[in-house]
Order: C-alpha cells, then structure tokens, then sequence
C-alpha cells in the first residue's frame, strides 16, 4: 500500500470531518447538561453555521460524513430491530400498531397532498411520527428519491418531530392520567404514541416502573416495523427502469440494514459488543445530521416549515387517539 498516496487522498476529508466531529461532542456535551436531545442541539448547531459548508476547505468531508457516515449508521440500525418482542406484548397489541403506523402515513400523504406539498414529505412525516421520530426520518429519507430538498425536509421533519415528542411526555401522563389508564393501558399508550425512544421512557417512568418497561417495550415493537416500512418505500417511491434505477433501487447499506436485522434475529448478541456498537449507531447519525445541517439553506427551510409543523400535529393527534381508541374500547370488545 502505498501510504503517502492514501494520504493524499485522505486530506481533503480531513478539515470536514474534524468541524462535525466536533460540533457532535459539544452538541452530546450541551444536551447533558441542560437535559435535551444531543440530535436537537447538534442539527440547531448545523444549521446556524451551515455558512462554513461553502469553504472548499470543509465542503469534501462535511459531505462524506452526510452520506457515507449516514449510510453506515443506518445500516447499524439493524442491530436495533428485534421481532423478540411480539410474543410478550401479542398479536392482538402488535395489530393495532401495525393499523396505527399504515392510517398514519397514509394520513400523512393525503395531507401533503392537501396542503400543496410534495407527497413524499408526507411519507417521510409519517414514518417519523408513527414509528420512531428522528431515526425512522432517517433511514427512510435514505431510500426516497433524491432532490434538491430533501435534505431540508428530512432536518425540519426531524426538528418538528423532536419538539412534538417533548411535548407528548409532558402532556401525555395527565391524559393518561384524566382517562384513568391504569399501569398498562398508560403503558400502552406511551409506547404506542410517543416519537422518540427516551420521550417513550421519560413518560412512562414518570407513573411506575411497570408502565415505563411496558411502555419501553411496546415502543420497540413499532422500532421493528421500520423495516418493512423501508422496503415498502423502496418500491413504492423507486423510479423509472433504466439500468441506474435499478442500481439505485436497493442500495448497498439497505443491504447490509436487512442483513443485520436477520443476524439480530438468529443470534443473541452480547451486550459488551452490542452497546458499543449502539453507542456507535447514535454518534455517526448525530454526526451526519449535524453534516446535513451544515449543508442546508435556513431560507429555503422556511418554506414548508409551517405547513410541515401543521402536517405533523395532525398526525401526531391522531396517533395518540388511534391507540387510546384502542385501549378504551376496541381492546375491551376483543375486535383485534
């Protein structure tokens, strides 16, 4: 191998990368101490200096890790999806977020469509309300069709996404609490509503240690439906049949995301390798996020924004009432 060579190959990445890298520790470091999200932070970061994205110096590594480092990591999201779960929450549970994740996307498009916006934010809103926030905007971002704002969509999805998640683990224990849930039935409800992982968490902890773990677990049943729901996109959204489409259809590290899931299903991975590599998964889309942000136009985000936040509260809303429909009554009457 010959070193000086790779070397020069390397440099030009070197400048990008070391500014996302970081802004990400500043952006973990931040978060820690006044108790936010780090993704939040770290895409506030990006976006206020996306101007440094026009220095040649950073453009070539800001670039690499808001594609190369966002495909790695998405493919490491496969080591989160695990199928384990049904049988412990049911299939009659698993039924209503399947109905609850498919009436949300498609709500989703029928709402872009009503509001004038491309139909492709309402999938890629939809997702991310319905399944897990931040990381489902993501990966299926990943496998929409490219154009020139998808970029900005996907950060806005993710901001709005973000801020509607807070807001649901503060209001939605003093619903639970109105309705007089009891420890599953909140249980159920956090998990089955709320957008992100820790907002999941938070809220269900907030009543009881039980309803946080049924809340935890029900919120990882609908984390295992993003793979379906990517390959769903995938065909839907592909376009035309030309050889370079065909290429496109199925990329490299949607590959390698369905290869893992698989593994994570037929072998128990230790936690000393798995954390890790959680850990990993979470820096590298902290990373890329923050590299998208740098790359985005705050004026042309402006555009859609309001009628994004709108789209999302709708679906948002009626998350939350398809699962609480189902725990007040559908539930009772044995329907699913």
């Amino acid at each position: 191998m010959n070193l000086p060579h790779v070397f020069t190959q390397i440099t030009p990445y070197i400048p990008g990368i070391l500014l996302v890298l970081i802004f990400s520790f500043c952006a973990i470091t931040f978060a820690q101490f006044i108790g936010t999200s780090p993704m939040m932070i770290g895409l506030l970061m990006g976006i206020g200096c996306s101007m440094l994205s026009r220095a040649p110096s950073l453009k070539a590594g800001i670039n690499w890790v808001s594609i190369s480092v966002l495909q790695i990591s998405i493919a490491l999201l496969g080591l989160r999806v695990s199928f384990k779960e049904l049988s412990t929450l049911g299939w009659d549970v698993f039924s209503m977020l399947v109905l609850s994740i498919f009436t949300t996307i498609m709500l989703g498009i029928y709402l872009a469509r009503f509001f004038g916006i491309d139909k492709k934010i309402g999938a890629l809103t939809g997702a991310a309300t319905s399944i897990c926030g931040a990381s489902a905007a993501i990966a299926v971002s990943a496998v929409l069709p490219d154009d020139k704002d998808k970029g900005q969509n996907t950060i806005l999805a993710i901001i709005v996404v973000t801020a509607l998640s807070s807001l649901a683990m503060i209001l939605y224990p003093f619903i639970a609490d109105t309705l007089h849930l009891n420890i599953e039935e909140a249980g159920l409800f956090f998990g089955g509503s709320i957008h992100n992982v820790p907002h999941v968490v938070g809220a269900g902890y907030t009543i009881s240690e039980e309803t946080g773990d049924l809340a935890a677990l029900t919120k990882l049943v609908r984390i295992s439906l993003l793979m379906p729901v990517i390959l769903c996109f995938l065909f839907v959204f592909k376009t035309g049949d030309t050889e370079t489409a065909k290429k496109k259809c199925f990329p490299k590290f949607l590959t390698a995301f369905f290869v893992l899931v698989l593994i994570n299903q037929i072998i128990t991975i230790p936690d000393m390798i798995k954390t890790p590599i959680h850990d990993l998964t979470k820096f590298g889309l902290l990373a890329a996020i923050i590299a998208i942000g740098l790359k985005s136009d705050p004026k042309e985000m402006l555009r859609p924004g309001r009628k994004m936040f709108v789209l999302m509260t709708i679906e948002t809303i009626w998350l939350a009432l398809f699962v609480l429909f189902y725990i007040l009554y559908l539930s009772k009457a044995h329907l699913f």
